[in-house]
């Protein structure tokens, strides 16, 4: 099974360094912007017991330099694209943010399955109670929530995993 897995969100929001951290296990201090899209192929074993023993998917992980909801050259690129990181950083509107994202995102591939990613969450001052609201604000929308470090590792493999799940559950095989 050959999927897109697309990562998208504002400059500064941590795509490549969450790619980076999942496919090669390294992160980098400096912040060096995306210029160009960027490939990356990766492949992951997901136990399926209701369908079959497991299912192994290569995803073709897809990170772009920027969302901007007037770039439709980066939008026209979610075509195809069975599951999208939507990566915010933590902020005044993580809720809406994430909302606007999602609503970009089925823009361009209504059928993608969405995952939020809360990136920089090492360096956010955020309580439990605080994250669960932010969850329970997102589940009416739709919207899972992951958090992430691409710094220390904290929820890379589990937002990468916890959406290819999402994508081999939607697919018929």
């Amino acid at each position: 099974m050959v999927k897109k897995i697309c990562l998208v969100g504002a400059p500064h929001s941590g795509k490549t360094a969450l790619l980076e951290r999942y496919i090669y296990n390294r992160w980098h201090a400096e912040y060096l912007p995306t210029m160009a899209p960027k490939v990356t192929r990766s492949v992951a074993t997901f136990p399926m017991p209701e369908r079959i023993q497991e299912i192994q998917m290569q995803m073709m992980v897809w990170d772009f330099p920027q969302v901007d909801k007037a770039a439709q050259r980066v939008g026209a690129r979610l075509r195809g694209a069975s599951g999208v990181l939507a990566l915010v950083r933590p902020g005044d509107d993580v809720v809406g943010d994430l909302g606007r994202l999602r609503a970009w995102i089925h823009d361009h591939e209504p059928a993608a399955a969405v995952l939020g990613v809360l990136s920089h969450f090492d360096e956010a001052n955020l309580s439990e109670a605080h994250l669960a609201q932010l969850e329970s604000q997102l589940a009416p929308r739709g919207i899972q929530l992951v958090s992430t470090s691409a710094k220390t590792g904290q929820g890379v493999r589990a937002a990468f995993l916890r959406l290819g799940e999402a994508v081999v559950r939607s697919s018929p095989i």
